[in-house]
């Protein structure tokens, strides 16, 4: 953070941004530690499993196409707090739902749908947030914000694995739960940032 310049009134919006990208590393990733536990669980085959990558991309991409229509229905601020819920519900729905429901690999699919909503929301919205921000260091506010996907990603894998040795995998919905803590902070962090001018008057 040293030799990035963030502009004071805008210090939270930066800060905001940069955990709604490791809030997309998590809504992203996080399903692809559990593969082996789905398999051995719930009887899920390797092409079941590609499927369920295969659905979190194609979410991601139908997003991208009709943020078009979403983001200016709703306003930055409401599909940005929007794309942290919907990670946040996925994370959830994904702990609890494959052992509630009697077709676990649908619940999956439910959870990793509400998971690709935030990620391909959260992919739109942040980098045009940071990008509006006035000041100097523009371009190292962006190389430092696609780094924090990176470093989402690495957390992710060490905090789940940690929680894997102290609890065991039988355990492994509590840590989807556990996770969804940063998106619900982060909804509520980015309710009361202030948002540049610039970007909330785009269409």
């Amino acid at each position: 953070f040293g030799s990035v310049k963030v502009n004071s009134k805008f210090k939270h919006t930066t800060y905001a941004s940069y955990l709604g990208y490791i809030t997309q590393a998590i809504s992203i990733n996080l399903a692809s530690l559990f593969f082996v536990i789905f398999q051995r669980n719930y009887n899920i085959s390797f092409s079941q499993i590609s499927l369920i990558v295969t659905i979190n991309f194609i979410g991601q991409m139908l997003i991208d196409i009709s943020s078009t229509k979403i983001i200016p229905a709703l306003g930055v601020r409401k599909s940005v707090v929007l794309a942290h819920v919907s990670a946040a519900i996925g994370l959830v729905l994904l702990g609890i739902l494959p052992n509630i429901m009697k077709n676990a690999y649908a619940a999956i699919l439910i959870a990793t749908i509400f998971m690709s909503i935030g990620g391909g929301l959260t992919e739109v919205l942040i980098s045009p947030i940071i990008d509006s921000i006035p000041g100097e260091g523009k371009s190292m506010r962006m190389s430092l914000l696609h780094s924090f996907y990176s470093w989402g990603y690495v957390i992710v894998i060490i905090g789940t694995t940690l929680f894997f040795k102290s609890f065991g995998q039988k355990n492994w919905a509590y840590i989807s739960i556990i996770w969804a803590i940063v998106p619900i902070l982060n909804s509520f962090y980015f309710g009361f940032v202030p948002l540049p001018k610039s970007i909330e008057e785009e269409e």
